[in-house]
């Protein structure tokens, strides 16, 4: 099983969103988590391929997040 890690922003122009620019700080052996192989994993592997089902995991959490700011007002928590 592998767990997926994603940092999540808060600001006053955007709302919620991914922080994928801060990935690598917060994670610097990569996002995802292996149970199997005790293993940190990057989820870009290279020559256009990243880990299975990452583009749309990523694509759902932004969908969540855009839904809370359209429907909160960008509220903090």
């Amino acid at each position: 099983m592998k767990d997926h890690h994603y940092v999540v922003v808060w600001n006053e122009k955007s709302g919620w969103s991914i922080g994928a620019e801060m990935e690598e700080g917060s994670f610097p052996n990569g996002t995802i988590y292996d149970h199997d192989t005790d293993e940190w994993d990057y989820a870009y592997k290279g020559d256009g391929e990243w880990e299975e089902n990452e583009q749309e995991l990523t694509e759902e959490l932004q969908s969540i997040l855009d839904l809370h700011n359209e429907h909160n007002g960008k509220v903090t928590l």
